[in-house]
């Protein structure tokens, strides 16, 4: 029981410092290109994730890491493009798909079967999420909502392969492989198609905040819980994105509460609580 508390305050975290990311990468991606931003994202991910890298590391890399790499990559571009085109609000509601594709391919991929009460957290989970994300989302850009749908399959299926992964290679030696491969392909194909390397010096630091709090230590809670949790429990958790961006706009922007808001974050909370509900002698994820 303990060991599954530990699980939830890793990804409680993860969530917390996570959310952050889309209001400054939103700050940013307008001004520059997308594989620009998302290359200088990737490069201080890159030198931080290194830095924490211990003597002991084995960076033994293997197909999987590979493949994961090249994943993560894909997801953070159409992240990026996707950003770029759709405004923040919309690309919240669309990152909430996140959990049903987390669940369904971990029933595939880590053989994960789900309770009645985990079918219906995440049912609950779903409909706060809604409540949360807004009743009128703009949906005029049908191509922003592809890539959208696009990095949200794959970060879950990253996910879950990282989970697969993890019996067998630390967590930030993975994070450090992925965001190694994003800095140098989005690299590359910035020089091809001759993006503009230059970047403001204050859009630089807001790109280096972003990529140490969801590149580097958000990532790093993420993996932690992941690690402890199943892919279910972890996607509910992070329903609780919406509830602390809202938080955040409170505080940062003074933005106004209403009953939907309250009545979206109390079911997300429920569902969590819903997910939790099982007698002792049940199997524990």
């Amino acid at each position: 029981m303990q060991k599954s508390r530990l699980g939830y305050i890793y990804s409680l975290l993860s969530v917390l410092i996570m959310s952050i990311t889309p209001i400054l990468n939103k700050l940013v991606v307008g001004n520059y290109s997308p594989l620009v931003t998302v290359f200088y994202f990737s490069l201080a991910s890159t030198i931080f994730t290194g830095i924490g890298l211990t003597k002991n590391s084995s960076f033994t890399v293997n197909h999987r890491i590979i493949e994961i790499s090249i994943i993560n990559t894909s997801g953070v571009i159409a992240q990026f493009f996707s950003l770029s085109l759709l405004s923040a609000a919309t690309f919240a509601f669309i990152g909430r798909f996140y959990i049903i594709f987390a669940v369904l391919l971990a029933s595939f991929i880590l053989k994960e079967r789900l309770r009645k009460n985990d079918i219906w957290a995440i049912v609950i989970s779903v409909m706060g999420s809604l409540f949360v994300s807004g009743s009128n989302p703009n949906f005029n850009n049908f191509i922003g909502i592809l890539l959208a749908l696009l990095y949200t399959f794959l970060f879950a299926l990253a996910s879950n392969l990282t989970k697969q992964q993890l019996n067998h290679t630390k967590q930030n030696v993975i994070n450090f492989y992925n965001q190694l491969t994003a800095t140098i392909l989005t690299g590359l194909l910035s020089f091809i198609t001759e993006q503009s390397f230059y970047i403001g010096y204050l859009d630089l630091g807001f790109i280096m905040l972003s990529a140490l709090a969801s590149g580097v230590i958000g990532m790093a809670f993420y993996y932690k819980g992941m690690a402890v949790l199943n892919m279910a429990k972890v996607g509910i958790v992070r329903s609780l994105s919406p509830v602390v961006i809202l938080f955040y706009s409170v505080l940062i922007f003074h933005t106004k509460i209403n009953t939907q808001l309250i009545v979206g974050g109390l079911l997300i909370l429920v569902s969590i609580v819903v997910m939790n509900f099982q007698p002792k002698n049940k199997r524990k994820g």
